[in-house]
């Protein structure tokens, strides 16, 4: 949780790197919240 991702680069799906960049932003915006915002609701969702 911070300001960067990481991600493979052999992967082939480029529709990664928006998606891992909006949650950078969600990082910005959010701040420690993120956990108790996004974080949990999504792993409980899935």
């Amino acid at each position: 949780m911070g300001l960067m991702f990481v991600r493979d680069q052999k992967s082939s799906d480029y529709h990664i790197n928006p998606h891992e960049f909006g949650h950078t932003f969600q990082n910005c915006l959010f701040g420690p919240l993120m956990l108790f915002l996004v974080s949990l609701p999504s792993c409980i969702r899935y």
